[in-house]
């Protein structure tokens, strides 16, 4: 196997990585070997950060697409009186900051912040990814980009949708909807503690919470922990 050019690292991608990032969105239909091929050449500073530590800083400019090998991340932003708004969470195997690594002169809008189990990620740089566009295994990369762009796409436009809703029930019902189509099942689980699930909703936490034992009370929904059923 190749020495991948990783530095400020005691742990090398190893055989068991590689193939964990050949199954990823990003290098699917691509075997071991071709995503070895891809990444050998390319300095990739392996990062590691605990729980809660700061990826990338509302502000700064993405030093390439954040893949993750391990644990998850919180995509954030915070405004100037420092009410924050949850965006997003992506566990292993996901993309983060890939919009503003390839518009490239643009700092972020958001902030990247590890979750509860800490991330360990490696930044892709957008025009060595991208290199020889033309080659069979860069297209593949190419096109499975542009779906996973696109995918982010419809999932800020469903965001809008849910923000749209003028009440705390509405945004609720709304949420676990479209929890339920994406997971084929009237049984769901939230990805989100109270106050994350009351950040993502852009809520007070105590309102939201009143109207989730509301909604178990009149038997629209059964609520334990994270779990939900809807009762449809």
């Amino acid at each position: 196997m190749k020495q991948l050019n990783l530095e400020k690292t005691h742990q090398n991608l190893n055989d068991d990585m590689l193939v964990e990032l050949s199954k990823t969105e990003l290098f699917q239909g691509l075997d071991v070997s071709a995503v070895e091929d891809m990444l050998v050449s390319m300095s990739l500073p392996l990062k590691v950060f605990e729980r809660q530590e700061i990826i990338l800083h509302q502000g700064d400019y993405s030093p390439g697409i954040g893949l993750i090998l391990s644990g998850s991340c919180v995509i954030e932003q915070v405004d100037v009186w420092g009410n924050r708004q949850l965006i997003n969470t992506f566990d292993k195997g996901k993309l983060f900051s890939e919009v503003f690594a390839i518009i490239g002169d643009q700092p972020l809008k958001v902030s990247v912040v590890a979750g509860a189990q800490g991330c360990r990620c490696i930044f892709l740089p957008v025009e060595e990814l991208l290199a020889n566009a033309d080659l069979p295994s860069r297209t593949i990369v190419l096109s499975n980009l542009m779906r996973l762009l696109s995918r982010r796409n419809l999932m800020l436009t469903q965001k809008i949708e849910l923000l749209s809703e003028r009440t705390t029930k509405r945004k609720l019902l709304r949420y676990f909807s479209m929890l339920s189509e994406a997971s084929q099942s009237t049984e769901i689980t939230l990805p989100f503690s109270r106050q994350e699930l009351a950040d993502y909703l852009c809520v007070d936490r105590s309102a939201m919470t009143k109207e989730l034992f509301a909604l178990h009370h009149d038997g629209q929904i059964h609520i334990s922990g994270r779990k939900v059923k809807l009762n449809v």
